[in-house]
């Protein structure tokens, strides 16, 4: 699946089914995969975009996952 920078910040991908988006705490920098929809929905909170990448590469073959 194919990504595009929406900001520093925020990831989309090109169907426009997931967000990926960095928060920095201080030292700590975690990555949350959104769902996008009605409601939206966190379904990941990684240590990494390329964690969340994989983790839509799996749901979308149909290999689940975790939330």
């Amino acid at each position: 699946m194919n990504w595009r920078q929406i900001n520093t910040n925020c990831l989309e991908s090109e169907d426009k089914r997931w967000t990926i988006v960095k928060f920095n705490r201080g030292e700590l920098t975690l990555y949350w995969l959104v769902r996008i929809g009605k409601p939206s929905e966190i379904v990941l909170e990684a240590s990494s975009a390329a964690e969340c990448k994989e983790h839509t590469t799996r749901t979308t073959l149909g290999g689940g996952g975790s939330k």
